[in-house]
């Protein structure tokens, strides 16, 4: 098995991705108060939180490692679509507001898919953003346009 083969592997590179993602929670909430288990701090959950990620990235890594499987494509275009469209939607958000970002992300979303039908995607569209507004800005509250600003 070659280095190149064991490192792109999709297990590895998703526990890799897992261990930075824990990483940078484990770095970010370093500089809150933890606290007690019965007095928790702001950043106890993170921590914690942190930590299961870098631990559960460890495992998948190690997973990847001893048994490899599939590979991850390089160069796919649809890849690139799905990556656009997350990005887009994060950028769009704040000026364009939750409903046209979410058009966005489901339209790239879309065309990265070989087969999509336009009443799916528009059925798609339509049920997460009645989620999104339900959960996030009702439900939760989070301070979000849901039209442009």
């Amino acid at each position: 098995m070659t280095k190149a083969r064991i490192f792109g592997s999709q297990d590895v590179l998703a526990g890799l991705m897992f261990i930075l993602i824990g990483a940078a929670a484990l770095a970010l909430s370093s500089a809150y108060p933890h606290g007690t288990s019965t007095r928790m701090g702001p950043g106890y959950f993170p921590t914690l939180l942190g930590w299961l990620l870098t631990g559960l990235g460890a495992l998948i890594a190690a997973r990847g490692v001893l048994s490899p499987g599939a590979s991850v494509p390089g160069g796919s275009p649809r890849c690139a679509l799905v990556l656009a469209a997350v990005v887009a939607f994060g950028l769009l958000l704040k000026p364009a507001g939750l409903a046209i970002a979410t058009a966005v992300l489901v339209g790239l979303g879309a065309v990265a898919n070989r087969d999509f039908r336009a009443i799916e995607i528009v059925l798609i569209y339509l049920v997460l953003i009645a989620i999104a507004i339900v959960v996030f800005v009702y439900g939760v509250g989070v301070q979000l346009s849901i039209g442009p600003a």
